[in-house]
């Protein structure tokens, strides 16, 4: 038996050879985008869920600043971002809650943050509704009791926990 290889054959093992490693790297080239994508849709979408989260502090910020200038000033002027507020808290924390909802610990914590939101809101309310009643001098002393910024810190600490 004579076990050397022909030219031709030899040839056709090379194509053969090469044809398998070619569809070998296209098969691993293929995966590996396919990783890269699905990687860069998780990435993107961690950034839209940071950037609402970001926007529920915003929008809470915008109402505590606009609450204080009212209870410093007595100018109504001050209220708009407060007013604002109001109308905007609600999307921007139903539009958190639709991004996360795929992720069962995350709308935990977002149910955690709801009181809180509920609370901050109601409280800047309150301090509105005393400075409106000319009771200054008591809203002044409520600010400086800090519940408000405590209630934001509270906050701060739960969208913390959600960013990590």
């Amino acid at each position: 038996m004579n076990r050397s290889w022909t030219f031709g054959k030899k040839i056709a093992a090379g194509f053969a050879l090469s044809f398998v490693l070619m569809a070998l790297i296209g098969l691993l080239a293929n995966r590996s985008v396919n990783t890269l994508s699905n990687t860069s849709k998780l990435v993107a979408h961690t950034h839209l869920v940071l950037d609402r989260l970001a926007d529920v502090l915003n929008v809470l910020q915008d109402a505590e600043i606009g609450g204080r200038g009212f209870i410093i000033t007595g100018d109504d002027s001050f209220l708009q971002p407060y007013q604002n507020a109001e109308t905007k808290i609600g999307a921007a924390v139903n539009d958190l809650r639709v991004l996360i909802a795929d992720n069962p610990a995350q709308l935990k914590r977002l149910a955690q943050a709801d009181p809180i939101i509920v609370a901050k809101l109601s409280l800047t309310k309150r301090y509105i509704e005393m400075r409106k009643a000319r009771e200054t001098e008591t809203v002044t002393k409520l600010v400086q009791a800090g519940a408000g910024q405590k209630l934001m810190d509270d906050l701060r600490h739960t969208f913390g926990e959600m960013e990590q």
